[in-house]
């Protein structure tokens, strides 16, 4: 049986290209994004490549409504065997000193608690089988954020603590818990042409999505080691 990806905030950036790098490996792939439209086109383009793919347009702020979408996946495709969580948003650069609670909170609904539950959602299957993948995606802020980007450096930090956690305690149950945080725009991304407007001369350091999707896989293999990577 084949096995199947699931890919929470797909976009046309890494999303795309870890469908695409999964789907070269033999995997289904099960996209989650929230515009329906553009959804619909990423979901073509696979299959039109000869990728076995569906949609399932979702807010991952909705969480009472995700359990419903796992399984409309399972449903269709059979037993996730890797979640991959890469949302995206349309602000990011908030000074520390203009930073609110209530602003933090917006940030955690997107990069923090959909990532819990989606885990609570798939980690029992994986568990029970002794195999699978978790794999988070997004910004080089979780570890380090440099002056005037706080604006989701706190969710994402959170994010990085709680996967290192339960990187330890499924480690011995054979399921791979792992992070890509990147330090770069991702080319084709929507936050790479939203760069347009604040970095018309492409001075900001840009990376090929292939690169990303590249370490994503890179985890698959157990005896690589080691728990998350920087990119580029």
């Amino acid at each position: 049986m084949a096995k199947t990806v699931l890919i929470l905030g797909a976009g046309p950036g890494s999303g795309l290209a870890v469908a695409r790098r999964l789907a070269g490996e033999g995997y289904q792939v099960a996209l989650v994004a929230r515009r329906k439209d553009k959804l619909d086109d990423l979901v073509a383009g696979l299959q039109a490549s000869g990728v076995t793919a569906a949609g399932f347009a979702h807010d991952l702020t909705d969480l009472p409504a995700l359990a419903g979408v796992v399984d409309s996946v399972v449903a269709q495709f059979g037993p996730i065997d890797t979640l991959v969580f890469a949302p995206s948003a349309e602000h990011w650069a908030i000074p520390a000193t203009e930073l609110t609670a209530e602003v933090t909170r917006d940030f955690a609904d997107l990069f923090l608690y959909p990532l819990i539950e989606a885990t609570r959602l798939v980690l029992p299957a994986m568990l029970e089988r002794g195999a699978g993948q978790i794999v988070y995606i997004n910004g080089g802020q979780a570890i380090e954020a440099p002056a005037g980007m706080s604006g989701p450096a706190p969710a994402m930090s959170a994010a990085r603590n709680y996967l290192g956690t339960l990187r330890q305690e499924v480690a011995e149950r054979g399921v791979v818990v792992s992070a890509v945080f990147v330090t770069a725009l991702i080319e084709q991304s929507a936050a790479a042409e939203a760069a347009a407007a604040w970095d018309p001369d492409n001075e900001h350091p840009r990376v090929s999505s292939t690169v990303i999707a590249d370490a994503v896989w890179a985890f698959h293999d157990r005896s690589a080691g080691g728990f998350e990577v920087v990119v580029p």
